[in-house]
């Protein structure tokens, strides 16, 4: 296991943090310490722990050290709201809560000291628990085991690039799939993992990238959206040997844009796609097939498998015909937990290696066996007898010039719509509009959505979760308040 034998990695630097690092030595003797700590809190029988997950060294102990042990890790964001925190605590009893205290040291809260019972989870593999989105009070979570973690892991590492004197730079969240595969990977390659808190954004951010020897990084949609808008392909980065995305659909053109910049400058650009029910990582194209498949997301990954299923539940065995996406692996979760008793009996049993994951994805595959995603079985909505696309629904509004986020349900629309990137374009009468009233036409003239059935929120900004990505619910709540 990657978390396992880190001193075989010597004096090689494992973690940066600010002006702080930690040698690999120095690692496997924190984290055993550590391991050793919370083994003495509350024995070795599996109960839950919850870690505030920090992108810091001090994170990266704590997460290590847990895995060394046989209890189950719940990562949740620092920045945690009290009442979440107290109600993910009712459900899932934790017996430690771990954060970040003086000295870059963890702090260390026995729960179980505090007149609560000591839970103890019967017949699991559980290892880790992940949110399903970027909020976590009323998420599901996803139970994953240490085989599942691992097994990711290896694949992940069969593909990409990483070496052993590599620096990559760990700006998505901990507390996000993606964000701790990178970790996994890293450590599993005695690689150097350089965490930061701040965004494409911030000026500590490419201060970082530019002047920290980093040879990777990583990003969803919208971290390349940003980097785009600050001119990133107009940069030379000689450290840089690859970078990689996930976490959702970058579109075609940005695609396209990153991989001439990636061919241009000796640079590999992976995209990938994946979802944390398999842990992190189902599939990824080729670098040299980007500018030719922009929209795919390529092959299986090693050890997975993939097949469409029809509407009649039947598999699709021809190619370019559409079908949900299904996924078979090493890396797919035991299942999922809205409580603690869900937990009970999630292990690797005989049915757990032959399960395929339903991915809620819509696709097809070419001749040459790569995929591509064509939308989300969710992302369809009913207005008045009318089969409504979303995601179509967004990608015409934004040829209109509109950056909208759609989503609704089956008797009414909600849009979206940055009112800061209003730029007055001309409507359908020829008369120069906003981009509130460009979509209502819009959708009124190219889908039949009547203006009474879309409800339109005005945004500053995008609608952007803790993992990066379009926070649907948080739209809708706004929509109620509208």
């Amino acid at each position: 296991m990657f978390f396992e034998h880190l001193s075989r990695f010597g004096e090689q630097i494992a973690a940066i943090e600010g002006g702080n690092s930690i040698s690999y030595i120095q690692l496997a003797e924190r984290v055993n310490s550590l391991a050793d700590q919370i083994i003495s809190e509350i024995g070795n029988t599996t109960t839950v722990i919850l870690l505030k997950a920090n992108n810091s060294i001090c994170t990266l102990i704590a997460y290590l050290a847990v895995l060394k042990t046989k209890h189950c890790l719940m990562l949740v964001s620092p920045q945690i709201a009290e009442e979440e925190l107290a109600l993910m605590c009712e459900k899932f009893s934790p017996s430690l809560l771990i954060g970040e205290g003086s000295q870059h040291a963890a702090n260390i809260e026995n729960l179980s000291k505090k007149g609560k019972t000591l839970k103890i989870v019967q017949d699991s593999d559980v290892a880790i628990l992940l949110s399903t989105s970027g909020s976590s009070g009323n998420a599901k979570y996803v139970a994953l085991s240490r085989v599942n973690v691992q097994a990711n892991t290896e694949s992940i590492c069969s593909y990409l690039p990483i070496l052993s004197t590599d620096r990559t730079l760990c700006a998505l969240p901990l507390h996000y799939s993606y964000g701790l595969s990178v970790v996994n990977t890293h450590i599993q390659k005695g690689a150097c993992c350089v965490f930061t808190q701040s965004t494409p954004i911030s000026k500590d951010y490419w201060q970082a990238l530019e002047q920290g020897h980093i040879n990777s990084f990583a990003g969803v949609p919208f971290t390349y959206e940003l980097m785009h808008s600050l001119r990133f392909t107009k940069k030379i980065l000689p450290n840089l040997r690859y970078f990689t995305q996930a976490g959702g659909k970058l579109n075609s053109e940005l695609v396209e844009s990153y991989a001439n910049y990636a061919h241009d400058n000796d640079i590999a650009f992976y995209v990938m796609y994946g979802q944390t029910e398999a842990t992190a990582r189902m599939a990824y194209l080729e670098p040299q097939k980007l500018t030719l498949k922009p929209n795919a997301i390529g092959q299986p990954i090693p050890g997975g498998e993939f097949r469409l299923i029809d509407d009649t539940g039947r598999e699709v065995t021809g190619t370019n015909t559409q079908g949900e996406l299904t996924y078979k692996g090493q890396n797919v979760m035991l299942g999922y937990a809205s409580k603690f008793k869900d937990l009970h009996g999630l292990s690797h049993n005989s049915s757990w290696a032959e399960r395929w994951l339903a991915t809620g994805d819509l696709g097809y595959v070419d001749e040459e066996g790569d995929y591509f995603i064509t939308g989300r079985k969710s992302r369809f909505i009913k207005l008045a007898g009318k089969r409504i696309d979303l995601d179509e629904c967004e990608s015409s509004l934004k040829a209109q010039g509109v950056k909208c986020f759609c989503t609704g349900d089956d008797s009414q629309m909600v849009i979206g719509v940055l009112t800061a990137e209003d730029k007055h374009a001309v409507s359908f009468d020829g008369d120069y509009e906003s981009n509130t009233e460009i979509t209502k036409q819009h959708l009124h003239h190219k889908y039949g959505i009547h203006p009474s059935k879309q409800i339109i929120v005005e945004l500053a900004e995008p609608p952007i979760n803790a993992n990066g990505k379009t926070d649907y619910p948080m739209l809708k709540s706004l929509a109620k308040a509208h």
